[in-house]
């Protein structure tokens, strides 16, 4: 009797697997038209880059930047519990991102590269500078060695809440199953 148990849940354990995996369905990358009012390079070798990054940038209404996207070297940590996965750094129409995407899924590389988008409306806007040592944002001068932690930084609570529509917007226009 306590065999037949162990069997059969043995089978219902593989029926349920076997159906996981008919069921999973990756998600799939479509073919995105967009005006390309802007320059972006990939240096990464993730051609999708591309493709997420003049969707946002549509979005966002900005037009006649360039972008390109290059890897990171090495990881970079804010601190022992916050790696660094992007970066941008340029000026009202000439940036530079530096990813750490190689492992992330195509979901991840999407918000994170929303929230770099949202970064650079604020350079183009110009309510973030960077420069000489100092962060300005709308008007606010912090020094970079006397930097809010990290989650605290007014720029980045806005690009957290304002990347998750972005991100929305660019998975439904590039994304499907």
């Amino acid at each position: 009797m306590k065999q037949n148990l162990v069997k059969i849940f043995g089978i219902i354990a593989l029926l349920v697997i076997l159906l996981l995996i008919i069921l999973y369905k990756p998600w799939k990358i479509n073919d995105v038209e967009y005006e390309e009012f802007n320059y972006v390079l990939d240096r990464t070798g993730n051609e999708v880059y591309v493709d997420i990054l003049h969707l946002g940038l549509n979005y966002l209404d900005i037009k006649e930047t360039a972008i390109i996207v290059k890897p990171m070297s090495g990881q970079r940590d804010i601190n022992s519990d916050i790696h660094i996965k992007a970066f941008i750094i340029g000026n009202t129409d000439q940036f530079k991102i530096l990813t750490n995407l190689k492992n992330s899924n195509i979901i991840e590389v999407i918000e994170v590269l929303s929230h770099e988008l949202i970064h650079l409306r604020q350079y183009n806007e110009g309510t973030l500078i960077d420069e000489n040592g100092m962060i300005i944002y709308k008007d606010t001068v912090y020094f970079k060695n006397m930097l809010p932690s990290y989650f605290e930084r007014p720029w980045e609570i806005q690009a957290f809440e304002q990347q998750k529509e972005l991100a929305i917007h660019i998975r439904d226009n590039l994304l499907s199953k």
